[in-house]
């Protein structure tokens, strides 16, 4: 994915997304991700489900992170649980 200048989302105790393009996406508590996602970087911290595939520059997840498709990243770390239906693709894991 190369970087694109979008709109940030921002959840801070529950919510829910549709699938799309973004800049940042920021999730601190528990979300659902309805759909695939494109983002320069995408951090969790709580509970996140995406019901399709992250493609981004930079993932982090911490606490529990359930993706139902692949993740495409050019940087890739957890800590906690993170649960990677389909395949995983990244330069770095960490």
């Amino acid at each position: 994915m190369s970087e694109k200048q979008q709109d940030s989302v921002y959840i801070t105790g529950s919510g829910k997304i549709d699938g799309g393009v973004y800049d940042v996406i920021k999730i601190m508590g528990a979300a659902r991700v309805l759909g695939d996602v494109e983002a320069n970087s995408v951090h969790t911290a709580g509970s996140a489900n995406f019901s399709g595939s992250i493609d981004a520059l930079n993932v982090a997840t911490s606490g529990s992170c359930k993706v139902a498709g692949d993740v495409t990243a050019g940087t890739f770390k957890t800590a906690g649980s993170s649960t990677v239906d389909g395949e995983v693709r990244a330069t770095q894991f960490a």
